[in-house]
């Protein structure tokens, strides 16, 4: 339980909208291109950017919020689980929101779910903690 708490902190903490600005622009709240050494952050994986999915309640604040933070493989990957996961059943999972945690693990996690294996390939076959920890 304590893993599951600490693996929603970082999400929520990942995926906060707070006032400074992640963009790496300089000027606005960034480092830009030649702060800390000109490196961009790492990008976020799909399995980041699907725990970030769960704070959010509906299509904006994924795409300020938890898409940004992935590489361009990364958002594409977790856009497929995702459209997968809103489908039409039994196709898909027929999930309103994406933070309808009941929904989403039926449709990703549980009873041969439709999505498993798009969620399998988000996670690149290690850990889940979403199925693991908050479906199980």
């Amino acid at each position: 339980m304590r893993q599951l708490v600490a693996v929603v902190l970082l999400a929520a903490l990942g995926c906060s909208s707070g006032s400074t600005n992640n963009d790496g622009a300089a000027g606005n709240g960034g480092t830009g291109a030649g702060g800390a050494g000109g490196m961009a952050p790492p990008a976020a994986s799909c399995q980041a950017i699907r725990l970030c999915s769960l704070d959010c309640a509906d299509e904006a604040c994924l795409a300020a919020n938890c898409l940004p933070m992935g590489s361009a493989a990364a958002q594409a990957q977790f856009q497929m689980l995702h459209d997968c996961t809103k489908a039409a059943q039994p196709t898909g999972g027929g999930c309103a929101t994406p933070n309808d945690v009941n929904c989403l693990c039926l449709a990703q996690c549980l009873q041969e779910p439709p999505c498993g294996d798009l969620a399998m390939d988000c996670t690149g076959n290690l850990v889940d903690t979403i199925c693991d920890n908050v479906c199980h």
